[in-house]
């Protein structure tokens, strides 16, 4: 691979990934070494790399896509090969030079009750059952997600399909996605992406025009907005992006919205929520926390106080603030959350988690337990029993915490009895869950 995607993924470990074939591998790491031999790479810009993949045999192996050894029936005996599935997610632990042309990367196969997984397919649900039984709208939604995944060529035939039907209008800035999914795809195939984008300028406009006039959309640019932001978001997924040609990438876009859309547009706000997340991922707090005011602003000004991205934004900026070390400004912004009974329940987990760290730092206890109890009621409503869990196994330590060593114990068990009633499989929880009971335990001891 090239250095520059061995760096990006450096960067993204506890990050996922999707097997989407057959992956052979081999149990004996001479095979390995063997095949990663780095004597005929003359390239500069690309580093072999072994990756070592952790299996968990002592857990339910039926929560994974199937994985067998072939050693038997493989025609290279020697190998001691295990074939791994299609749809097979791997989580990465450590990444690692061993010299200048050799890398390790260390991953660790997912059951299906990963955290990270399991909030995909909540997501992925909500976003079905608001897809109803439209089919041409599950198609339109497999090419937004491989436009995601960075499958442009794809995500495009997935459009060009929806496009045929021609009864169907029930998307009509569609086009100017397509548009984009194509604009995408050769923009990482060439390096004059400028001269490429002005030359198609006059289709992207007829595009334009044609949903613009179309009685179905109600606020074009609100749907421009979205197209485009869809866009960044796909790019910055795509591993082979450096941060340079992601920047390039969107000044240009950015400068195509800012032609067509009013700055202070609803629209506008997903436009700079993409720009500061990419500016966290690169550590660039201050441009993030400048984007983030600047969504903030137009929030305020055309949005209703009870909309989502009001707590969205003002958590990314107290979690931004307290990796600064900034908790004065940390502790004011989060004062300033409003979590509405309507607020969407991943973004009011995501403000409350986000209180929840800052008021550990500040060693008050008592506000972590009431922000823990707050996510007991949510997920009371919506039956998340890791969530649950979690949430009473921080009580449980904020009240060790306050040396109330009855009440963290009956909490911590009632976290332990959660995990071992569902059955759980998330043998790390339960873990940490049994060494906080031993901890309290012992201080309990201690007092006598």
């Amino acid at each position: 691979m090239t250095n520059d995607e061995f760096d990006r993924i450096q960067t993204n470990t506890k990050q996922l990934i999707s097997v989407n074939t057959f992956l052979s591998t081999s149990r004996n790491c001479h095979v390995a070494l063997a095949m990663s031999s780095s004597e005929g790479l003359v390239d500069s810009d690309f580093i072999s790399v072994i990756f070592e993949i952790r299996i968990d045999s002592t857990v339910d192996l039926t929560s994974t896509p199937p994985f067998a050894d072939i050693n038997r029936i493989s025609y290279m005996s020697d190998e001691d090969e295990i074939l791994l599935s299609m749809g097979t997610i791997l989580e990465v632990i450590s990444v690692e030079k061993m010299d200048s042309k050799i890398g390790h990367i260390s991953l660790r196969l997912c059951h299906n009750d990963h955290p990270d997984l399991r909030q995909m397919r909540t997501y992925l649900s909500n976003e079905i059952k608001e897809l109803g039984t439209n089919e041409t709208a599950y198609i339109d939604y497999l090419g937004l997600m491989l436009s995601f995944m960075g499958e442009n060529k794809q995500a495009e035939q997935m459009w060009n399909l929806v496009a045929s039907y021609q009864d169907q209008v029930d998307n009509p800035i569609r086009p100017y996605s397509i548009y984009l999914a194509r604009f995408n795809r050769q923009y990482f195939e060439s390096e004059t992406t400028r001269p490429i984008f002005e030359n198609e300028r006059h289709e992207m406009h007829t595009l334009l025009d044609n949903a613009f006039n179309h009685p179905a959309v109600s606020d074009p640019f609100k749907s421009v907005g979205q197209a485009v932001c869809n866009h960044f978001i796909s790019s910055s997924k795509n591993s082979m992006l450096s941060n340079e040609k992601l920047e390039s990438n969107m000044d240009i876009f950015s400068a195509t919205v800012n032609a067509l859309v009013p700055s202070t547009h609803p629209s506008m706000v997903d436009l700079y929520m993409v720009r500061a997340e990419m500016h966290t991922k690169q550590n660039r707090y201050a441009e993030a926390l400048e984007c983030y005011e600047h969504a903030f602003d137009i929030c305020q000004k055309t949005l209703d106080i009870t909309h989502p991205y009001h707590t969205y934004i003002l958590a990314n900026m107290a979690s931004i603030y307290m990796k600064i070390d900034d908790d004065t400004h940390a502790k004011q912004i989060i004062q300033r959350f409003q979590i509405h009974q309507s607020t969407s329940p991943i973004i009011a987990m995501h403000a409350l988690r986000v209180s929840t760290r800052f008021f550990m730092k500040q060693k008050d206890w008592q506000a972590v337990i009431v922000c823990q109890q707050e996510i007991i009621q949510r997920c009371e409503k919506t039956p998340n029993s890791h969530d649950i869990s979690c949430a009473y196994m921080v009580i449980g330590d904020a009240f060790y915490q306050m040396k109330e060593f009855d009440n963290a114990l009956d909490y911590l068990h009632m976290a332990l009895n959660l995990q071992l009633q569902h059955q759980s499989k998330d043998n790390f929880l339960t873990q940490k869950i049994e060494e906080v009971i031993a901890k309290v335990n012992y201080a309990r001891r201690s007092l006598h």
